[in-house]
C-alpha cells in the first residue's frame, strides 16, 4: 500500500484523482498554492477509519493521518515507528513493542500502549470490517472479539504505559509486516467515542478543522467535501517534525482525461496516465522530464465466481477461459507494453516468485477441448451468458474487457456482458461476491507471498470471494505460513502459487 507523502514529496509524479462536477459543493477555502500539494484521486475514499480500509485510494489519505508500530521504509525494510523498537520471544510467539515516548495525537494528547491496546480490540470488534479478521486474527484470542464472545484478546496486554505485548498462535514470518496496515494504526479512543459512527467528516470552523479524525500522522484532517476534495493540514506538533509543506488538498477528478487537463492547465500538481497516455508522452520533450514510473508489487485479475456462475465450480472450464485468453496480445497492444503479462498470483519482487514458470498459456484449441470434455459446444451447447463487471474508474480495466468479451466470443463461442459499476459499490459487490466475474487489482499489503496467496485464495480466508476450494492450495499455504526457514518458506508459496495457476483460480 501507499506510503506517507511526506517521505516521496521528491519521487512521486502521479496517482489516481477526481474533481468536483456539477451539483458538487464548492468549498470556501483555498489553500496558498505556494505551500500546498494539489493529488489527485480517481474516487471518493470508501472510508477514513484505518479499522475498515480496503482500497487504495482510502489508503492514501488514512496513511497521511494515521500511523502504527511499524512501517517500511524506503528500501521496503521493516522499521520502528511508533514502536521505538521490540524484541520476539525464543518460540517466535510474543512480541514486546517498547512505544515511543513523546508522540502527540493530533488533539495533543500522549500516545500510549492503552491506545494501542484500544486500537486492535476496537478493529476486531467491529462487525463493519472487512479487514480486521485478516490482518489482526493471528494474535491469540482475536477469534473470540472477532466473533463477539469477548470485548479484548487475551494476547493483547498492556504492560505498563509504555510497553505493549502481543502474543500470536503460531510463529509466523509474515506477522510483523501485517502491522503495517491500517488495521493496526493507533486511534484515540475519546475522539471515536465523542464522534461516533460519523467520527471521520470534518470541516473548517474559522479557518481550524473541526473533526474528531484524530490521529498521529505528519497530517491533520482539516476537511472533507464529499465528492469534491479532502484537505488535510500539516500538523506542527509531529514526532519526526514538521511537514515541509502546509496542505494537501486531494482532489476528487473520476475522469482520467478531466485529471490530464487540469494537470495541464496547473490546476493540481500530480496527475496518473493510463497506458495509452504514457505512450504519447513518453517520447513528447515537453512531458518526459515529468514522468516517472515504477514497479508496483500488484496483480490484475479476472475473478471467476464459482457460487454464482455454475460452469466455474469445473475446474476444466476455468481452465479453459483462461487458455482462452491472449495475455501477451492485451500486454503488448492493449496497453502499449506498460505491463507485462502475470505468470501468476505472485508478482515479480514478492518472494516465491519464479521468473522459469509462465502459467497457462494461449491455446484456443486446448480451451475447446476442455470444454468439449464437460459436455460444452460453441454450436449446439454454448456456455451460459457470462457477465463480467469492473468499476467505473478502472481506465485500464475498461480497454481490457472489450478484449477478454472478443476472445471468449472467438475462441469459446461465449456470449460476455460488460457492466461498468460505481466503484465504491463495485468494491462491496466484490467483497459480498455477488457478480459472475469481475476484473480487479491486488496490490500487496505487506512485502510477502502470503498476504497474495493465503490471504486472497486460501478457502477460509474472508478475503477468498470466488470459492476457489483446494485442499493441496491450502496444505502448502497453511505450511508457508508457519514454516521459519525462509528458502523453504519461498518454495512452498512457489508451489501454491503454481496450484493456484494450473486450477485456474484466477486468470
Amino acid at each position: 500500500m501507499p506510503s506517507r507523502l511526506v517521505v516521496r514529496l521528491g519521487t512521486l509524479c502521479a496517482i489516481v484523482g477526481t474533481l468536483g462536477l456539477s451539483g458538487c459543493m464548492t468549498p470556501a477555502f483555498t489553500p496558498p498554492l505556494a505551500t500546498t500539494l494539489r493529488w489527485q484521486l480517481a474516487n471518493e475514499p470508501d472510508v477514513l477509519d484505518p479499522a475498515r480500509v480496503t482500497d487504495v485510494n482510502s489508503n492514501w489519505v488514512i496513511r497521511q493521518l494515521f500511523e502504527g508500530l511499524v512501517r517500511y521504509d524506503e528500501n521496503d525494510q521493516l522499521v520502528p515507528e511508533l514502536a521505538q523498537r521490540w524484541e520476539v520471544s525464543a518460540d517466535g510467539l510474543t512480541y514486546i513493542f517498547h512505544i515511543r515516548r513523546g508522540v502527540k495525537f493530533h488533539n495533543g494528547r500522549e500516545v500510549t500502549a492503552h491506545d494501542f491496546a484500544y486500537s486492535f480490540n476496537r478493529a476486531l470488534a467491529d462487525p463493519k470490517s472487512p479487514v480486521a479478521g485478516l490482518y489482526l486474527n493471528d494474535i491469540v484470542g482475536a477469534a473470540e472479539v472477532l466473533d463477539g464472545e469477548a470485548t479484548a484478546a487475551r494476547g493483547i496486554q498492556v504492560i505498563d504505559t509504555w510497553t505493549l505485548s502481543i502474543t500470536i498462535d503460531a510463529p509466523k514470518a509474515f506477522f510483523l509486516a501485517k502491522l503495517t496496515y491500517p488495521t493496526a494504526f493507533v486511534v484515540a479512543r475519546e475522539e471515536i467515542e465523542a464522534g461516533g459512527e460519523r467520527w471521520t467528516e470534518a470541516r473548517l470552523v474559522d479557518g481550524r478543522p473541526d473533526t474528531h479524525c484524530v490521529g498521529t500522522g505528519p497530517f491533520r484532517l482539516a476537511e472533507w467535501t464529499h465528492s469534491v476534495r479532502v484537505l488535510l493540514q500539516a500538523f506542527d506538533s509531529y514526532w519526526e517534525g514538521r511537514p515541509k509543506i502546509d496542505w494537501v488538498e486531494f482532489q476528487i477528478v473520476p475522469d482520467q482525461d478531466t485529471r490530464l487537463s487540469r494537470y495541464q492547465a496547473g490546476e493540481t500538481d500530480t496527475t496518473d496516465l493510463t497506458s495509452v497516455q504514457f505512450a504519447q508522452f513518453q517520447d513528447d520533450p515537453n512531458h518526459a522530464r515529468q514522468l516517472h514510473q515504477w514497479t508496483r508489487l500488484s496483480v490484475f485479475y479476472l475473478a471467476m465466481n464459482q457460487a454464482v456462475y455454475e460452469p466455474f465450480a469445473d475446474r476444466r472450464v476455468r481452465r479453459a477461459i483462461a487458455y482462452a485468453i491472449d495475455q501477451q496480445r492485451i500486454a503488448e497492444v492493449v496497453l502499449f507494453g506498460v505491463f507485462q503479462p502475470a505468470e501468476g498470483v505472485l508478482p515479480p519482487g514478492v518472494p516465491g516468485y519464479a521468473a522459469d514458470y509462465h502459467g497457462i498459456p494461449y491455446d484456443p484449441a486446448r480451451a475447446r477441448a476442455l470444454l468439449a470434455e464437460v459436455g460444452y459446444d460453441r454450436e449446439t451447447n454454448p456456455l451460459p451468458p457470462l457477465t463480467i463487471e469492473y468499476g467505473q474508474i478502472a481506465t485500464e480495466y475498461r480497454r481490457i474487457a472489450p478484449t477478454l468479451e472478443q476472445m471468449l466470443a472467438a475462441n469459446l463461442g461465449m456470449t460476455v456482458k460488460l457492466q461498468q459499476t460505481e466503484w465504491n459499490t463495485f468494491l462491496q459487490r466484490t467483497r459480498e461476491g455477488s457478480p459472475q466475474a469481475w476484473l480487479l487489482g491486488w496490490v500487496a499489503d505487506y512485502i510477502d507471498p502470503q498476504d497474495f496467496l493465503s490471504i486472497m485464495l486460501h478457502s477460509q480466508s474472508d478475503n477468498n470471494r470466488t470459492g476457489y476450494n483446494s485442499p493441496a492450495f491450502d496444505r502448502l499455504c497453511d505450511a508457508g505460513d508457519v514454516e521459519s526457514d525462509p528458502v523453504r518458506r519461498e518454495q512452498l508459496y512457489a508451489q501454491a502459487n503454481r496450484v493456484a495457476v494450473e486450477d485456474a483460480a484466477w486468470v
